[in-house]
């Protein structure tokens, strides 16, 4: 009676495992069904265990493109033939026999499959386990979105170097850890060495001009409340001494907190907008010098004028003067024009001294002047022509 029982007993906890894997194969079917995934179970029967049992789900037939009501392939290179790409064959066939032969680790592969004429190529990826020397399981899923999204994200990325490359634009990152990493233009601008990771803080401002590392400590990668998308411009002396100007333009990235999560930037090199501003500069500087020199000589024909005026005025009153001339008046008018003379020549030779100060040969220096004096003089160099035209000045 008791084996009987324990029979009994061993029946229906057989039973009820098997309802329970099948129950389990059900779910892990409608799992496969609603992922995508292709599931491969091979299992080694046969005298020495020899010989793979091969098992499909619906899902591997149709990654496979195999009919659905036939057996699935017995020998590898039949499935490789009918499924794998054929630039991707010989490695997949490779891969996948060695791994059959000694399966000590997972599988993980990914290749394309055979398409229609016209359609693009399907990635699939390979996924295998062996739980034991007697079984093995593989998971295959179509990745084709995914390859194509990361084709389509290679390809932006090489247009974006290729831009930047084309222009010269290095681009630089600072991580939340403080770590900076610069391209290879970033380098090239400053005909630096690559390194990985990038020069530290002293590194950098070592090669930027003196006069404009005070200012760059402001709007340094490094630097605590930096504004959020900083634009500014610096120098930056290169290995053989030669001066290069650059621009520099840099955003944060933050998290779903607001924090700074990174920091991405831009460096260029306007060195030949700088040279063309400083040209610019310069010949609206010559502009104005030219014209400040018209101004003067036109100043200077006016200020030569008024003794000329007054020699001639008293050298004419003199010859007009008729009989025996009275030495007191003749005596004054001698001064005049002794004094316009005197006045004359003063302005030629300031002229010569603003030419010599020009030069850099001539220094200037302050010192009181007789104002009455000065007054005086003027009103003499006017008197004879002031008296021709009666004028009065007093």
């Amino acid at each position: 009676v008791v084996a009987l029982l324990g029979g009994a007993f061993d029946v229906g906890a057989q039973a009820a495992d098997a309802e329970r894997a099948l129950a389990l194969a059900r779910t892990l079917e409608a799992a496969a069904r609603a992922t995508g995934l292709g599931i491969c179970a091979l299992e080694r029967r046969g005298r020495r265990h020899r010989r793979w049992h091969i098992t499909w789900n619906a899902q591997m037939h149709a990654l496979s493109a195999w009919p659905a009501g036939r057996r699935p392939p017995l020998r590898l290179s039949e499935w490789v033939r009918h499924c794998v790409h054929e630039d991707d064959a010989m490695l997949v066939q490779g891969v996948i026999s060695r791994w059959l032969r000694r399966p000590s680790g997972p599988l993980d592969l990914q290749f394309r499959t055979r398409t229609p004429p016209g359609d693009g190529p399907r990635w699939l990826s390979v996924r295998g386990d062996a739980p034991d020397d007697r079984q093995l399981f593989a998971v295959v899923m179509d990745v084709t979105d995914r390859h194509l999204s990361l084709q389509r994200l290679q390809a932006a990325v090489e247009r974006a170097e290729l831009a930047t490359r084309g222009v010269g634009i290095g681009t630089w990152e600072r991580r939340a850890d403080g770590t900076v990493l610069w391209d290879e233009q970033m380098f090239r601008l400053r005909e630096m060495p690559m390194q990985v990771p990038a020069p530290d803080t002293a590194a950098r401002l070592a090669v930027v001009h003196p006069d404009d590392r005070e200012a760059m400590a402001c709007y340094h990668p490094s630097s605590e409340g930096m504004a959020m998308s900083p634009t500014y411009e610096f120098r930056v002396v290169l290995p053989d001494g030669r001066v290069r100007w650059l621009a520099s333009r840099s955003r944060p990235l933050p998290d779903a907190h607001g924090r700074e999560m990174r920091r991405i930037g831009v460096n260029w090199d306007i060195t030949d907008n700088k040279m063309a501003e400083l040209a610019q500069r310069e010949r609206e500087a010559a502009l104005r010098e030219s014209q400040a020199k018209s101004r003067l000589l036109a100043r200077i024909s006016h200020e030569l004028r008024t003794p000329l005026n007054a020699i001639l005025g008293v050298t004419q009153l003199m010859l007009m003067a008729a009989g025996t001339p009275d030495p007191a008046q003749r005596q004054r008018q001698l001064e005049q024009v002794q004094s316009a003379s005197r006045h004359l020549l003063a302005l030629i030779d300031g002229v010569l001294d603003l030419s010599a100060y020009e030069g850099g040969e001539m220094r200037l220096a302050l010192r009181p002047v007789d104002l009455s004096a000065v007054v005086a003089q003027s009103v003499s160099l006017l008197a004879s022509a002031a008296q021709q035209r009666g004028i009065t000045i007093e």
